[in-house]
C-alpha cells in the first residue's frame, strides 16, 4: 500500500508541475493535465487504480482552490 501512496503523491506533484507550466487563461480538464503528466519519464509503467486517481484528482482540486484563493487575497 506505501508504494501506491508514493505513486499518488509523484502523480499529484506531476500535475501541479504540469499546471504551474500552463500560459494564464488556458482551459484544461485535470484528465488533460493528468495524461500529460504521465508522459513525463518518472511515470514510466505506472499503474493507478480509477480510486487512486480519483483521490489525486480530489486534492489537485483542493489545492486549486487554495491557490486562487490565496491569488484573490
Amino acid at each position: 500500500m506505501k508504494e501506491k501512496r508514493n505513486e499518488q503523491e509523484l502523480l499529484y506533484e506531476g500535475v501541479k508541475i504540469v499546471t504551474k507550466k500552463l500560459s494564464p487563461n488556458t482551459d484544461y480538464s485535470f484528465n488533460e493535465l493528468k495524461n500529460m503528466a504521465i508522459k513525463m519519464p518518472q511515470f514510466n509503467n505506472m499503474d493507478l487504480s480509477i480510486n487512486e486517481q480519483r483521490e489525486v484528482g480530489r486534492r489537485y482540486s483542493s489545492w486549486v482552490k487554495n491557490v486562487l484563493k490565496q491569488t484573490l487575497l
